[in-house]
């Protein structure tokens, strides 16, 4: 087996070695190949592998190399006598090469080292260098040819195919095999007489053992019958129970049968079922469908009814400012009543003092009358007083009386009238601001209901009908007022 890296003439070693071109030389070789020559009465079989990757290489070499040289071996069944390891002699030989060539070396086996030659070419070009001193002069090539026992060889490439060359190789081979033999029979002998003596060792123990194995056996002898024994009654029941088996087998049978059955209607419930789910998917397409097209309706209604909603917020905002008026308005017109009822209230204590001081003075004047006619009646005689002049007195008397009585009536009933007045006044804007706040309200409702108008429309409408009613009902009470006051006296 012939291995190295590229370009280091292994292929023309292989022709060399043959006497013949069986290889090519001159070609990359891409997989292992196996080529057979007579050579001096010899058969050799040569096997030329693809070179790895050199030193002068940056890229790793390809796996299919390290496979191929791997299976170049197994082309040398059941394994190589030799492995030439093939190095140029006109070549530096570095650390590089030295761990790439054991790297592959270790891909073919444990024993390759003990079968590898170095195989220098290109030999010419040594001149009249010693090989001995090339070799020295690389410390990494003296540790390859140190790996390999001290084994190496050198083709001369002026020298024909054939020749004292390749008959020398031959014979470093045979020597490497009988070599390799010989340890294995030495190391095979020394086994073997090793494993006698265990041999002698383990017969004796052997010996002891088989007797105590022969009295194991008599126990086991004995145990076996009675085992045996229990095995046919075993097999008696086995008997039985095989009957039983069988029943139960034939109920299983019926039972698969039943299955069966049942699989068969689970099968038509499952097409039944998978087609009402296609019917169902259908219908909620179509629900689906429908829900998209309502959920579209509301929202156009939502939007229209945001609308609306919006409107009616102006609206209401307008009617609340104009309700903050009347407010304010009604704040002022409450001021003002209040100054007007201190004024009634001032007016009826000046009649209440004035009524007060007439009853005075009229009480004064009938104390005069009845003094001066105490003092008639005490200076004049009986028969000359005149009783017409009397009775005129106590009539003009009565007649004051009446007056003054009537007079307080009427200055009451004046009083009473202009309270009653005052109330109705101080109700009148209530009512008239109740009136069309409550026309506004109805008017608004009533906007919102008619359906057929635009909101704008109906709210218009609303209003205008809250106004009327206010209206009508203020002037309702401008009328009753306008009654009170007629019947009033003057």
């Amino acid at each position: 087996m012939i291995v190295g890296p590229r370009l280091v003439g292994k292929s023309s070693s292989g022709n060399s070695i043959l006497g013949k071109k069986n290889f090519e030389a001159g070609h990359t070789t891409s997989h292992s190949v196996k080529r057979q020559g007579d050579i001096t009465v010899r058969q050799v079989t040569v096997v030329d592998t693809p070179g790895w990757h050199g030193r002068y290489c940056t890229e790793d070499t390809p796996e299919i190399v390290r496979i191929e040289i791997t299976q170049g071996a197994s082309l040398c069944a059941p394994e190589p006598h030799a492995v030439l390891v093939v190095v140029r002699c006109d070549e530096t030989f570095t650390e590089t090469d030295r761990s790439r060539a054991e790297e592959k070396l270790n891909l073919i086996g444990r024993s390759v080292w003990s079968q590898a030659i170095v195989l220098f070419t290109w030999g010419d070009k040594l001149g009249d260098t010693a090989i001995e001193l090339h070799i020295e002069r690389w410390p990494a090539l003296q540790w390859l040819v140190d790996k390999c026992s001290n084994r190496y060889h050198v083709f001369d490439n002026t020298c024909p195919a054939g020749g004292p060359q390749v008959t020398e190789l031959l014979e470093k081979i045979e020597e490497t095999v009988v070599g390799n033999d010989s340890e294995h029979w030495l190391k095979m002998y020394w086994e073997l007489r090793e494993s006698n003596k265990k041999l002698t060792k383990s017969s004796e123990e052997i010996g002891r053992r088989l007797e105590e194995e022969e009295r194991k056996n008599d126990k086991l002898k004995r145990m076996i019958e009675e085992k045996e024994r229990k095995v046919e009654e075993i097999d008696k029941r086995h008997e039985k129970k095989d009957g039983m088996l069988k029943e139960m087998e034939q109920r299983n049978t019926m039972r698969e049968k039943e299955i069966e059955d049942i699989r068969m209607e689970y099968e038509r419930e499952k097409e039944s079922l998978k087609q009402m789910c296609v019917e169902k998917d259908r219908a909620l397409d179509q629900m689906e469908r429908k829900h998209e097209r309502e959920s579209k309706e509301l929202r156009d209604k939502i939007e229209n009814l945001e609308k609306r909603k919006f409107e009616r917020e102006e609206e209401l905002n307008a009617m609340i400012v104009e309700i903050q008026e009347l407010q304010e308005n009604k704040q002022r017109y409450e001021m003002k009543e209040v100054k007007i009822s201190m004024l009634e209230n001032n007016v009826a204590e000046f009649k209440q003092q004035n009524k007060v001081r007439e009853d005075m003075i009229n009480h004064v004047k009938m104390k005069e009358d009845r003094i001066q006619l105490h003092r008639v009646e005490s200076t004049a005689p009986a028969d000359m007083v005149d009783n017409s002049y009397l009775k005129t007195q106590n009539r003009n008397l009565r007649k004051t009386q009446m007056l003054s009585q009537k007079d307080g009536e009427r200055q009451r009933d004046t009083a009473g009238r202009e309270q009653r007045v005052g109330d109705e006044q101080r109700e009148t804007p209530w009512l008239k601001v109740g009136a069309a706040v409550l026309g506004a309200v109805v008017g608004a409702m009533a906007g919102s209901v008619r359906a057929p108008l635009s909101a704008a429309t109906g709210t218009t409408i609303g209003a205008a009908a809250g106004i009327l009613l206010g209206s009508l009902l203020i002037q309702k009470e401008e009328a009753r007022e306008n009654k009170v006051e007629s019947d009033s006296p003057d």
